[in-house]
């Protein structure tokens, strides 16, 4: 993933020129999770008593980590572009669990962190975003058989056993992505639409769900980096993918 941005030292002492979002141009920002003692105290105290209790909840050190750490980016690369303090920002909930900020006409923004890395999506629409580590997936095709439609199955049967696990990341990811963008969350079946096709090219899919009816959802592959899957779903296309890299602080 080229980066055009690079966003150094969130805490105030360099600035970081996010006006990078429009009605056809969505940002994509990636964070590796693994930062110093020092940094993750500092991540901590940006967010809400709620965020640091549902991070004090993971049973390993490890996935707290990632928690605090990708929800505190959030916080401060959507400062950025509102003109707000990280910890002052609210969230909402939608009525299918996604969140979004308060106020008028917000940022959108989709979040998604697998393994050590989080990626961010920024729009002025509807957006969703989901990442995957590359990894060897145990029952792909049981699992397949439950949640993809027939092309997609085909498509993963006639993977070669080496490539299976790839390509059912790369059909989930897309999947997650498309519900994300409609808002739908786990109110929507995965097997009732269909995300086969190219993997590197955007495919349209019309719902006939009543919510979604009248968006037209744009579904992407989107190279983010050689050990994880990633996809991204619009309502609309997206002419111009600025993407960058989040830096943490030097301590």
């Amino acid at each position: 993933m080229a980066s055009e941005i690079s966003c150094n030292d969130p805490f105030g002492s360099a600035s970081c020129d996010l006006g990078l979002i429009g009605p056809e141009s969505v940002g994509l920002c990636r964070a590796d999770l693994r930062v110093s003692t020092e940094t993750l105290r500092r991540y901590r105290s940006l967010l809400t008593t709620g965020e640091r209790e549902r991070g004090d909840r993971f049973r390993f050190a490890d996935d707290a980590r990632r928690f605090v750490v990708a929800r505190a980016v959030l916080r401060l690369l959507l400062a950025k572009l509102v003109g707000q303090d990280a910890a002052a920002l609210e969230f909402a909930v939608g009525p299918y669990g996604k969140p979004a900020l308060g106020g008028d006409h917000p940022p959108q923004f989709s979040v998604s962190h697998s393994h050590e890395l989080a990626a961010y999506a920024l729009a002025s629409r509807p957006v969703g975003l989901d990442v995957e580590h590359l990894r060897p997936i145990d029952g792909a095709l049981e699992i397949a058989s439950r949640t993809f439609t027939d092309a997609e199955r085909t498509a993963l049967e006639q993977a070669s056993g080496d490539r299976r696990s790839a390509t059912f990341l790369r059909c989930w990811t897309r999947k997650e992505a498309y519900v994300k963008a409609t808002g739908a969350g786990l109110s929507k079946r995965l097997s009732s639409f269909s995300v086969a096709g190219d993997r590197e090219s955007a495919i349209v899919i019309h719902s006939d769900d009543a919510r979604d009816a009248d968006r037209a959802i744009h579904v992407m592959s989107v190279a983010i980096h050689p050990d994880y899957a990633c996809a991204m779903a619009t309502t609309g296309p997206i002419r111009t993918l600025r993407q960058f890299d989040w830096l943490h602080p030097a301590v």
